[in-house]
């Protein structure tokens, strides 16, 4: 929730489309959770400015 994030005031952050609450991906399924976190970790390296959201191309 980009929106979320941005209001809350997180120095960065990146956003999958998932259900709120399942940031780490869908339930049971490890290869997605695996992405997402290497995804985030790519991505949250590459910002250089507060506040800054990056969408993330991975949706359940």
């Amino acid at each position: 929730m980009p929106g979320i994030s941005i209001r809350c005031g997180a120095p960065r952050g990146v956003s999958p489309i998932v259900p709120i609450g399942a940031n780490a991906g869908a339930p049971n399924n490890p290869l997605q959770q695996k992405e997402i976190l290497r995804e985030t970790l790519l991505n949250l390296v590459s910002i250089d400015k507060p506040g800054q959201n990056v969408p993330l191309p991975i949706e359940y």
